[in-house]
C-alpha cells in the first residue's frame, strides 16, 4: 500500500503541466539527439541542416556520431517519442518516471537497510518535498535516471556484501547502465564503492570488487572512445583552471553550500551538526562496528566523493552535478529527524515542518496552479506563426528550442559552425540571457556588428521580457511564474527599409 501511495504522490508532484513550458536549450538538445536516434539509429551531431553542438563541434567531430554524452537516455526519449509523439511532454516523461521511481527506491533502500518502513517513508517524503529534485525530474535530461541507477548500485553493493543471491549481477548491471547514462556519475559511484570495499577490508568485498572490475572491463571500449574528447579545452573556460587552489576552494564552497541547502536542507544539516557536537561519540560509525554503520559510512564516502569530483571536474557549480546525492541527503535528513523525534516527539515534528517549510514549495505550488511562461515559449510561438521553413535564423542562444520546434535553418552562437550562411539571415535574435562566460558568447554579436548592415533589418519589439528564467533546474533560473518587466525581447527581420513595428 505504501509504495502505491508514494508513486501516486510522486506523480502528483512531478507530472502536472509537464509539457507546458517549452524545452530550453539543454533540454532541446537532448530531444534533438533523440530525434536523430529515430532517424538514423544513433545520436548524431546534426538534425537536418542544423548543428546540435554547443561546444564548437567538439561533441561529435568529423564522424558526426555523438560522443559527448553516453547514449542510453537518448534512446529512452526516442522510445517515448515513438509511443507518444515528438512533444514536450514525451521528451520529459522518461525523467519524470525515473524521478517517481527514485522516490520508491529511496523508500525501499531505507526500509531494507534500517529495517524501518516509517523511516523509509520519511526519507521519501523529504526527497519528494525537495523542489530541486522535482525540477530535475521535470527536465529532458539524464539526471534522475543517473540518480536512480546510482542508488540502485549502492543497494546492490550492500546486498553483495550480505551475500544475497544474484546481488553481484545486479551491481554489475546498475554500473553498466550508469556508465551509459553519464560517465561522471559512474566514476563517482565506482570510486566510492572501491574505497568502502577496501576500508576496512572484508571477505565479502571481493565479490563486489570483481563486479565493479567487470563493469569497468566491459565498458573499457566506451571509455577509450570518450577519452578522445578535449574536455578541458572545449567544455568550459572554468575547467582549464580546475587545478588552481583558489579556484578549487571557491568551487568547493559553492558545491558544499548547494549540498547543505538543496540536498540535505539547512535546518536538518544544522541540527545534525549540533547533535554531533553534543555527542561526539557518534564518530565510531566510521569504524563500522554496528549493523548499520556500513550504510552510514558508504553514504558519507559517496557524498564526499561526489563533492570532490564535482569540484574538480564539473564545468560550473550547478546542482545538476550533485543529483546523485539528493537521495542520500534525504536519508541523512530523515535520520536526523527520527533521532530528534525519539528524544522529543513535538520537537521532531517541528523540525520536520521547519525543514520542509524552508524549501520553495509555495513557489512550485503557484507554478502548478497558474502556470508560467518564459522567453523560449514566446520565441517558439513567434516563429511558429511568422517563420518559414526556408528562412535562416541567427541567434546567440536558445537556438536548440527553435531547431526542435520549427523547421527553420537556425545558426546558434555556441555551435562553432561556419557563419557564411548567416550573412543573408532572415531573422536575428540577440538574447541578453546567455549562459556562457566564454569568448564564444560574443561570437554572434561581433558577427552582427562587423558583417551585417543595420539598415537591412527592421526592429520588432515585443511586450515579453528577455529573461533567463525558463524550465531550468536551478532555483534562481526557474520560471515559477511568468517573468515581467524589462528588458524586453527584441527581434530583427531582414527587409530593405528601416521601419519599426510592434507585435500586438
Amino acid at each position: 500500500m505504501v509504495p502505491f501511495l508514494i508513486a501516486f504522490v510522486g506523480a502528483c508532484l512531478i507530472l502536472p503541466r509537464l509539457g507546458e513550458q517549452r524545452l530550453w536549450q539543454d533540454e532541446a538538445q537532448s530531444a534533438l539527439l533523440a530525434r536523430t536516434v529515430i532517424d538514423t539509429g544513433v545520436p548524431r551531431g546534426h538534425s537536418g541542416s542544423n548543428s546540435l553542438s554547443q561546444e564548437d563541434g567538439a561533441e561529435f567531430g568529423k564522424s558526426d556520431v555523438w560522443h559527448w554524452h553516453p547514449w542510453l537516455f537518448f534512446y529512452l526519449v526516442a522510445l517515448s517519442f515513438k509511443c507518444f509523439g515528438q512533444t514536450t511532454f514525451a521528451a520529459r516523461l522518461p525523467s519524470a518516471l525515473f524521478g517517481i521511481a527514485l522516490l520508491l527506491l529511496t523508500y525501499g533502500f531505507v526500509k531494507k537497510r534500517w529495517r524501518s518502513p516509517n523511516l523509509g517513508l520519511l526519507a521519501a517524503a523529504i526527497l519528494g518535498s525537495n523542489v530541486t529534485f522535482v525540477l530535475l525530474s521535470r527536465q529532458c535530461r539524464f539526471y534522475t535516471l543517473s540518480a536512480f541507477l546510482a542508488l540502485w548500485a549502492l543497494d546492490a553493493y550492500f546486498d553483495t556484501l550480505d551475500l544475497k543471491p544474484n546481488a553481484p549481477y545486479s551491481l554489475f548491471a546498475s554500473l553498466v547502465l550508469l556508465l551509459h547514462t553519464f560517465h561522471f556519475f559512474y566514476a563517482v559511484v565506482v570510486a566510492a564503492l572501491i574505497f568502502h570495499a577496501v576500508w576496512p577490508a572484508r571477505k565479502s568485498s571481493r565479490t563486489a570488487l570483481w563486479a565493479i572490475l567487470l563493469s569497468f572491463a566491459i565498458n573499457l571500449p566506451w571509455m577509450l572512445w570518450f577519452r578522445t574528447l578535449a574536455f578541458f579545452s572545449h567544455h568550459s573556460p572554468s575547467s582549464t583552471r580546475s587545478f588552481q587552489i583558489s579556484f578549487l576552494v571557491d568551487r568547493g564552497e559553492q558545491f558544499i553550500l548547494s549540498f547543505v541547502q538543496q540536498a540535505v536542507g539547512l535546518p536538518w544539516f544544522m541540527t545534525a551538526l549540533l547533535l554531533f557536537i553534543v555527542d561526539w561519540r557518534q564518530i565510531p560509525f566510521l569504524r563500522q562496528k554496528r549493523a548499520q554503520d556500513k550504510e552510514l559510512a558508504l553514504i558519507g564516502i559517496f557524498v564526499i566523493t561526489q563533492l570532490v569530483l564535482a569540484t574538480v571536474l564539473a564545468p560550473a557549480p550547478y546542482i545538476r552535478y550533485l543529483t546523485c546525492i539528493l537521495a542520500p541527503g534525504a536519508v541523512l535528513a530523515a535520520l536526523v529527524v527520527r533521532k530528534v523525534f525519539r528524544w522529543n516527539r513535538s520537537l521532531g515534528i517541528a523540525l520536520l515542518l521547519v525543514g520542509i517549510g524552508s524549501r520553495p514549495i509555495a513557489l512550485y505550488a503557484y507554478e502548478m496552479a497558474f502556470g508560467a511562461q518564459g522567453t523560449v515559449d514566446w520565441l517558439v510561438e513567434f516563429f511558429e506563426q511568422h517563420g518559414r521553413p526556408n528562412e535562416v535564423v541567427l541567434t546567440n542562444y536558445e537556438d536548440m528550442p527553435l531547431k526542435f520546434y520549427t523547421p527553420m535553418r537556425v545558426i546558434g552562437g555556441l555551435s562553432g559552425e561556419d557563419l557564411s550562411a548567416a550573412r543573408q539571415a532572415d531573422w536575428l535574435v540577440l538574447l541578453q540571457h546567455v549562459y556562457s562566460s566564454s569568448k564564444r558568447a560574443e561570437r554572434i554579436p561581433q558577427f552582427v556588428t562587423n558583417q551585417l548592415k543595420q539598415e537591412d533589418y527592421e526592429e520588432i519589439r515585443s511586450p515579453f521580457p528577455d529573461s533567463m528564467q525558463q524550465n531550468r533546474e536551478e532555483l534562481a533560473a526557474h520560471a515559477f511564474r511568468t517573468p515581467e518587466g524589462p528588458p524586453y525581447l527584441i527581434l530583427f527581420h531582414r527587409i530593405r527599409r528601416n521601419k519599426q513595428r510592434s507585435i500586438d
